[in-house]
């Protein structure tokens, strides 16, 4: 069942990869601009549905009994709220829930999450994006000039630059890293 996720997860990567690869070849800034914000945005958001997904499976029974059991159990001085859910694409988030609802895998699940190094550097290039906030461009700077020593560049253009500790496009690395760790846990 797992693995199941991998897969999907890979499938919906490709067809990531396929837009980026149209938008690094894109003429018009603006046609590049949006597929290149869709591509971060999406990259995101399905790596929190996808850590959730793995979670939820190894724990084996409902989603409502999981976030029942979570939202008692995620702070010991008060139940959270009905509508809250743990940031599942922080991997240590994810870890924690697997700890509280006692999964069995936890270990395999532990050591390919917590292998998740790049996922702050999508979550601020995202929030960048989205919020057009002060404060997420701040963290977003800060990440792109000591990370890869880029500065002054558009949250959407930053995958396709050249990672220079790897050699490769930070968007590769990202989802490189991505993929191996969905395939770590089954």
């Amino acid at each position: 069942m797992i693995q199941r996720v991998a897969l999907r997860f890979e499938a919906v990567l490709n067809h990531l990869d396929d837009l980026f690869y149209e938008a690094s070849s894109t003429v018009s800034s603006a046609h590049k601009n949006i597929l290149l914000s869709y591509v971060v945005i999406k990259l995101h958001d399905q790596w929190n549905f996808r850590s959730r997904q793995i979670i939820r499976l190894s724990y084996g029974n409902s989603l409502s009994q999981m976030m029942s059991l979570l939202r008692r159990s995620w702070s010991k001085q008060k139940e959270m709220e009905s509508s809250w859910e743990p940031a599942w694409h922080i991997p240590s988030n994810a870890i924690r829930a697997g700890r509280l609802l006692n999964i069995p895998n936890l270990s395999k699940i532990k050591d390919a999450l917590g292998a998740v190094t790049y996922i702050n550097d999508i979550r601020w290039t995202r929030n960048a994006i989205v919020h057009n906030m002060p404060a997420s461009f701040r963290k977003y700077r800060a990440m792109s000039l000591d990370k890869y020593f880029i500065r002054d560049i558009a949250p959407s253009q930053l995958p396709l630059e050249i990672n220079p500790k790897s050699g490769n496009t930070i968007y590769q690395d990202w989802c490189d890293e991505l993929r191996s760790a969905l395939r770590n846990v089954w």
